[in-house]
């Protein structure tokens, strides 16, 4: 292994040392930051990333204008001024939606995202959705180690940061080989103790799993390598789950730091599964609640009963709740999850 590892290495190094020169001559946000110029050159890249058109088969499916402020959070023009600032604070509680595209909201005009909903509904609050495409707990620790939202977002009447779970979380946290496939240079390596998340000072371009996989890309053996390996990915689940939940953990503690009286929730965009297994499930449950992270369980009964009495294939009828030849949530689903959210919120102390 030590062999192959020195292979591999070589095989890139050149490539990689010129992709980590060109990413030190990227101009770096203006902006005062706690961390290094790595980790500051990532969170620049997911600015960039997130101003996109969505293109599929040739014909364009969404034509929108993205704005984001200068952490590279998506917001609405008439929430940002001239110098790319929160405005317009209102008297209720903040509200932070982290996650990732499905929190972002790919695919889907503005105001139909779930967190743009919430802010309809909730006029007296401030929201704010922290979701970025390809995104991870391991991100959000990154922005909370890296920024003093507390000065930026009002939490005079308190706040709430919701973190919403897709299945594949638990891949990326563990940085599964089939998500280091779409995984590029310029993202920041990470590891996850028992105990904490430790972000390196490198980008993934050091991280030999990585390399490895690029170089079977580079052979065009990935699909070969990928099935192969598949079955080594998926063991032993219940540790990969505590990975995520000692990612969770360490999240709320970022976020209390900054917000002291926060709620701390983690939620999941239902029916789109995160665990579906019925043993892991309430393993995951257990954990979250001896380590007090608060949890909302979204398990649409309504939509499981559709499934029952539909005459259509369930593929098919979940389907028209996911954006045609895409995957992510449409508009309706994106409604659905607003809805539960909305009723949730009203339930807390700080909202009635």
């Amino acid at each position: 292994m030590f062999n192959l590892k020195l292979i591999i290495l070589f095989l890139f190094n050149l490539n990689s040392l010129a992709e980590i020169e060109n990413l030190k001559t990227q101009k770096l946000r203006d902006l005062d930051h706690k961390i290094n110029p790595t980790v500051a050159r990532e969170l620049s890249h997911y600015a960039k990333s997130l101003n996109l058109v969505r293109n599929i088969n040739g014909t364009q499916v969404l034509n929108q204008k993205l704005y984001y402020n200068q952490f590279g959070l998506r917001t609405s023009k008439s929430n940002i001024n001239e110098s790319n600032e929160f405005t317009n604070p209102k008297d209720g509680p903040s509200i932070i939606f982290g996650g990732c595209s499905y929190t972002f909201g790919e695919a889907v005009e503005y105001n139909d995202i779930f967190s743009s909903l919430v802010a309809s509904s909730l006029e007296s609050n401030n929201i704010y959705n922290f979701g970025f495409s390809g995104g991870s707990p391991i991100n959000q620790i990154i922005y909370f180690r890296s920024y003093d939202f507390n000065k930026l977002i009002p939490s005079t009447k308190g706040s709430v940061y919701i973190y919403t779970l897709f299945d594949d979380h638990i891949k990326r946290v563990n940085k599964d080989f089939s998500i280091l496939s779409w995984y590029h240079d310029a993202i920041v390596d990470y590891e996850v103790t028992d105990s904490d998340v430790i972000i390196k000072d490198q980008t993934m371009s050091g991280n030999f799993s990585y390399l490895l996989l690029k170089f079977f890309k580079t052979i065009k053996l990935e699909y070969y390598f990928l099935r192969f390996i598949y079955h080594f990915d998926n063991m032993d689940n219940r540790k990969k789950i505590l990975k995520l939940i000692t990612s969770l953990e360490v999240l709320k503690k970022e976020y209390l730091q900054q917000f002291p009286e926060g709620n701390f929730i983690v939620s999941e965009f239902y029916p789109f599964p995160f665990i579906e297994r019925e043993e892991d499930r309430a393993f995951f449950l257990k954990e979250l609640e001896n380590r007090n992270i608060k949890y909302w369980e979204n398990r649409d009964n309504d939509f499981k009963l559709e499934f029952r009495n539909s005459d259509l294939d369930p593929n098919l009828l979940f389907s028209n709740l996911q954006v045609f030849n895409d995957g992510h949530p449409n508009k309706i689903a994106h409604k659905k999850y607003a809805d539960f959210l909305i009723k949730k919120l009203k339930e807390l102390d700080k909202f009635r």
